[in-house]
């Protein structure tokens, strides 16, 4: 884990953080791992995805997550589907769901939560304390291929008037280029790049965070304001959901922010 990243516990709930989303004012905000809510099993014991058990275990997860980081109790859930779809959120109370297929969220409203679900995929949280906007995005491989966060950087631009240099982004808890080997379909999806390293078996290794981060750069984001956790969920698969590491046999964690 980076420097610029801390976990948080709270009432067994732990969560990572961003410092640089808590220094520019976006306090409610946080990376959940595995522990700290009522889910037994395989999906032992903060699973945040209603596909994968009874709805009542899973809304207890999200309130130990809203006590424990501060969220005000509305949030706007995903159907994710490994596209670039993204969605503008206006309003809604309890929990908010997508009309349709979207792997991102983006809202200039106080209040609500933006929730996005991973286990290896990588979430994205972005925030511009200029103009008071918020993203979350699913960036998997298919999704980093397609440029979903720089589609979030472009909402954010053209509806809200945020200037991407002003915006501040953190690559949660995703699988590392150590444990992430793909074959030559992921290459020619991204179109090679530097964040592929070739193996002796013709396969390679993907640095998925790094391939965000060039998104972000292109995008117009300010280096220095990319902040990325390093924090692999495969070989962490005590602290994190993984399905590299146990395959459907898990839950979801999620990224989350609120204005």
């Amino acid at each position: 884990m980076t420097k610029d990243f801390y976990f948080d516990k709270k009432n067994g709930v732990v969560t990572l953080r961003c410092r640089a989303l808590d220094m520019a004012g976006f306090e409610k905000h946080c990376f959940t791992t595995r522990l700290g809510g009522v889910s037994t099993g395989d999906l032992y014991s903060l699973n945040l995805s209603f596909s994968r058990e009874d709805g009542k275990t899973v809304e207890q997860n999200y309130r130990r997550v809203f006590d424990a980081v501060g969220f005000s109790g509305a949030c706007a859930l995903t159907d994710q589907r490994h596209t670039d779809n993204l969605a503008v959120i206006e309003g809604g109370d309890g929990f908010i769901k997508s009309d349709g297929p979207t792997d991102g969220l983006v809202t200039a409203k106080s209040g609500i939560c933006l929730a996005v679900f991973v286990a290896d995929c990588a979430p994205v949280l972005l925030a511009d304390p200029v103009k008071q906007v918020v993203s979350a995005v699913h960036s998997g491989w298919r999704g980093t291929a397609a440029g979903i966060s720089a589609g979030a950087v472009g909402i954010m631009k053209e509806r809200f008037g945020s200037d991407p240099e002003s915006i501040i982004a953190a690559i949660g808890p995703c699988i590392g280029a150590c444990c992430y080997e793909v074959g030559d379909d992921v290459y020619e999806g991204f179109g090679g790049g530097s964040f592929f390293e070739k193996k002796e078996n013709g396969r390679y290794m993907l640095d998925l965070s790094g391939a965000i981060r060039r998104t972000l750069e292109r995008a117009g984001l300010a280096p220095g304001n990319i902040y990325e956790s390093r924090e692999c969920t495969r070989c962490g698969n005590d602290l994190y959901y993984s399905h590299r590491a146990t395959g459907d046999r898990r839950g979801n964690m999620a990224g989350m922010i609120e204005i």
